[in-house]
């Protein structure tokens, strides 16, 4: 998963795919994309990481806007039926 921080909730996810694309070979691609409204820190100016980590991309738990890369290879909304379809099988990343 890569989170990106977008304040004005304006990142054109299809304009990040393409850069994707275009930078990282298909095994690096992240397959979730997190858009968070601000960025949590610590004491010492260090990411929060491990709180991303531990709410994965459930999106009944995340109230961020998710997407994730379709087996069509360009980034869709994570929306919750998708999600059961991931947790279920039905759907491969």
């Amino acid at each position: 998963m890569a989170a990106i921080l977008d304040i004005n909730n304006s990142l054109d996810v299809a304009a990040v795919s393409e850069g994707i694309k275009k930078a990282l070979p298909s095994y690096a691609r992240p397959m979730f994309i997190r858009c968070l409204r601000e960025v949590e820190m610590t004491g010492t100016y260090k990411l929060k990481k491990l709180d991303l980590q531990k709410e994965g991309f459930d999106p009944s738990v995340i109230q961020d806007k998710l997407s994730y890369m379709s087996p069509k290879g360009v980034y869709e909304d994570l929306t919750p039926e998708i999600y059961k379809e991931i947790v279920e099988g039905k759907i491969r990343l």
